[in-house]
């Protein structure tokens, strides 16, 4: 029988040296192979991926329910085919154009998992593209998947994995020989995606801030009626980490802060201080029914010391003013129209004395309110509930478009020009009614010194969208009796208390038994692809091995008769 020790003999025979050589070759070759693998180096790469919303409200469930994910990738080419336990990758365009397949991937029985690549500049949209994907957005927000689904920005790294996913999908098509097949299913490289962690669960302690400035009017605050500017800060969309909100409501909230500054000089002169206290809020958790707003409410009306609304004339709340749907208008939405002889009424005539002046139509547009929708449909209801007269500014015809709840809603898609033309029309007509000027005569106030700054607006509105809004991300902290802001609300809060006097933080906390708002974390995670062989690859290197060792032994049993 062959033993090592005749293996031993043989190398130590007159042609050992040649053997020794050919040995060491089949060492070396296999070695040089694996060690100059391109695959060695990409074998795994981390990647930022956001969730897909996910939140209770109202006792209704919404959005994603899922968030670990380890599943081997492919992509959505074969519909026919079932991906029950694979993620599937997918380009935002091919759902877009396959609003089908979009249906169907969201069924947990046909895919274990979502990944969709969006492209980092929605510029690129058509007009039918852009609205194509508002469809998709809406679904997201209004079903529940349980699918764990994330977004990735399209990246040279992500594009470059997605395009060897692709190819092995090749293997599974049917217009190629079997031959094709069998290659490809062993040469293919394929991906492993894994998002690890904890499954998702409520974030504990939710609590939305709400900033309140005030401008007391000539007299005092008790002996002066109360004019209200309101604005919520959130945004929304189906993706929290990408929600940065540009227009809804980030050219409200910039409009609040022009309007603060604009009229803080006025009031800050006794020879130009009006008999008005103008109060400005900037309230949380506008995306879900104006629970922040709900909180301010409460805390200044069933607080009989509290006299700051018990003499409103009326309440101007802001939301999308930059006109994005280039519609032309500002609407003033209202749950009742005012009566002729009420200051409601004469501030919408003077609004559009003063937008006629800038080519611009105002329009009131009536909606009662319906107290059985989930969410309110304008800010301006949560104070018509309370029998305070109020109305929304917004160059949007409808509460139901579907721009105020999008991911593509960017600071690269805000007009400027348009958003500080309609605030200098409002700070116009505001000023009128605030000196009682007729309609006839010219305040002047936006054309002095004191007018609309478009650096001022465009500064606010840059810092609004520099990071995403979503309510989730904006909660405050407790510690101990105090409470620490979040960054974006604590510079808010600076900016605000530079133009107003007493700056108040109001907090909302959901009852603990039956909270109206629930929200879940992560919404941000860290994905790792790793870059692994097909099992049939696996079967082929072991046939290869067994191959390469009996070949061997039979050359070491040949050798031994020469």
């Amino acid at each position: 029988m062959f033993v090592y020790s005749d293996a031993e003999n043989i190398l130590n025979s007159s042609s050992s040296g040649t053997l020794s050589a050919f040995f060491a070759m089949l060492t070396i070759i296999p070695i040089l192979i694996a060690i100059t693998s391109p695959l060695t180096v990409k074998a795994s790469q981390e990647l930022t991926v956001y969730r897909m919303q996910e939140y209770d409200f109202q006792s209704t469930t919404h959005g994603c329910r899922n968030s670990i994910m380890n599943l081997e990738a492919k992509t959505a080419q074969l519909v026919s085919h079932s991906f029950a336990r694979k993620c599937v990758v997918v380009k935002m365009l091919h759902l877009i154009e396959n609003r089908d397949l979009f249906d169907e991937l969201l069924s947990e029985s046909v895919a274990g998992g979502l990944l969709i690549l969006i492209p980092p500049d929605f510029r690129d949209f058509t007009a039918e593209q852009e609205d194509g994907f508002l469809l998709l957005e809406k679904t997201l927000l209004t079903q529940t998947v349980q699918i764990p689904v994330y977004f990735a920005i399209e990246t040279p790294e992500l594009l470059s994995i997605y395009d060897e996913i692709e190819l092995s999908s090749h293997g599974k098509r049917e217009n190629i020989s079997t031959s094709e097949k069998i290659f490809n299913a062993v040469v293919a490289n394929g991906y492993q995606i894994v998002v690890g962690g904890s499954q998702a669960s409520p974030i504990k302690n939710v609590i939305v801030s709400s900033i309140e400035g005030k401008l007391i009017g000539r007299g005092g605050e008790d002996q002066n009626p109360t004019i209200a500017i309101v604005a919520h800060y959130d945004s929304s969309g189906s993706v929290p980490g990408l929600s940065f909100g540009a227009d809804s409501d980030g050219s409200g909230i910039a409009t609040l802060l022009e309007l603060a500054r604009i009229f803080s000089k006025l009031y800050s002169n006794p020879k130009t201080q009006p008999a008005f206290n103008l109060v400005f809020l900037i309230s949380g958790a506008g995306k879900f029914s104006y629970l922040g707003t709900k909180k301010w409410l409460e805390d200044h009306l069933d607080n009989s010391e509290n006299t700051l609304l018990s003499e409103s004339v009326f309440t101007v709340c802001l939301d999308a003013l930059a006109d994005v749907e280039n519609n032309g208008v500002i609407n003033m939405h209202v749950s009742k129209p005012p009566k002729e002889n009420t200051s409601a009424f004469s501030f919408y005539k003077r609004l559009q004395t003063v937008g006629k002046r800038y080519g611009i139509n105002v329009t009131m547009i009536h909606k009662k309110i319906n107290l059985a929708d989930e969410n309110l449909a304008w800010e301006h209801e949560r104070f018509s509930i309370r029998r305070l007269p109020a109305f929304t500014l917004s160059t949007l015809n409808s509460h139901k478009s579907l721009h105020r709840t999008t991911i593509t809603d960017t600071y690269d898609k805000i007009d400027i020009n348009s958003l500080t033309r309609n605030i200098k029309i409002l700070a116009e007509a505001l000023s009128r009614q605030l000196f009682y000027i007729d309609d006839e005569k010219n305040s002047q106030l936006v054309d002095s010194e004191m007018g609309v700054s478009e650096s001022f607006v465009t500064s606010s509105l840059k810092l609004l969208t520099s990071t995403p809004r979503a309510q989730q991300l904006l909660l405050t902290t407790e510690r101990g009796n105090s409470h620490q802001l979040p960054m974006l609300l604590n510079t808010l809060q600076t900016m605000l208390k530079k133009y107003v006097k007493e700056v108040n933080i109001y907090h909302y906390k959901p009852d603990k038994r039956e909270p109206e708002i629930v929200f879940y974390e992560p919404t941000i995670a860290k994905m790792n692809a790793y870059n692994i062989k097909p099992a049939v690859f696996d079967l082929f290197l072991s046939v290869t091995i067994v191959t390469y060792f009996g070949l061997l032994y039979l050359f070491l049993i040949v050798s031994t008769f020469f």
